[in-house]
């Protein structure tokens, strides 16, 4: 079975124009992605104690973390200014089309983000974004 590098999932940051160009988020050395849907829960005392869920999308919601060594960039500099302003901003993780993959793209707030130094290290950081609207996969 063929393996595909971790390396090879990247981060983006859209740049709010239109057309909207994304660029990767340079540094990193883990992404993921996690995905969430809520349920509704319709049983009711006809169902024999069995529980019904009624089907749909109730609170379908996406986490993206990542972390790596903190770039000497404006780029960087810039995740730390959205973080502060909390605003919204659009971002795609892309899953290489060499295993089956998709890219997510949009709207998430970066409702984490962390920087840690060392001694003897290089200054590392982290960031949480949450969903805040419609994720596609294409």
């Amino acid at each position: 079975m063929a393996a595909t590098q971790g390396r090879d999932l990247l981060l983006k940051l859209g740049n709010a124009a239109s057309p909207e160009v994304y660029a990767t988020v340079a540094g990193l050395t883990t992404k993921s992605i996690a995905g969430a849907n809520g349920t509704l829960d319709v049983t009711t005392d006809d169902d024999d104690g069995v529980r019904k869920l009624l089907a749909g999308k109730y609170g379908m919601a996406f986490t993206i973390s990542a972390s790596g060594i903190a770039p000497d960039t404006s780029a960087y500099a810039g995740l730390r200014t959205k973080f502060l302003a909390g605003t919204v901003h659009n971002f795609q993780l892309d899953n290489p089309a060499s295993t089956g993959g998709a890219t997510y793209q949009g709207s998430f707030a970066i409702t984490s983000f962390e920087e840690t130094g060392e001694t003897d290290g290089a200054l590392s950081f982290s960031i949480t974004l949450e969903s805040a609207g419609v994720i596609t996969a294409t």
